[in-house]
């Protein structure tokens, strides 16, 4: 008998992601798309299911332009810091991806 995977909650500075095993991706939205273009300064704390941070845990980030870009948590779970011009969306995975 097979069971199913067991669901893990994570969070970032502005968005929630559930992990049910099929999808991989946090996505995160700067701010709305009426707002002037600016550059945007964007870091995530990935955390678990019971809150705490996950640290020394390997990422991808996918950046508005789709280049990959791989790093790993800081010990208070926190990732590097990611500038785009204006508001746009940037995934986090987990893990290092070659192709998302």
């Amino acid at each position: 008998m097979r069971t199913a995977p067991a669901r893990r909650v994570f969070y970032a500075s502005s968005c929630k992601y559930i992990d049910s095993g099929s999808a991989p991706a946090v996505s995160a939205q700067a701010s709305s798309a009426s707002a002037p273009r600016a550059t945007y300064d964007e870091q995530f704390t990935l955390r678990d299911g019971e809150g705490r941070a996950l640290a020394d845990t390997y990422y991808t980030a996918r950046m508005p332009a789709g280049e990959l870009q791989h790093g790993a948590t800081d010990s208070q779970g926190r990732t590097t810091r990611y500038e785009t011009d204006g508001a746009q969306s940037i995934r986090i995975y987990l893990g290092h991806k070659q192709e998302v």
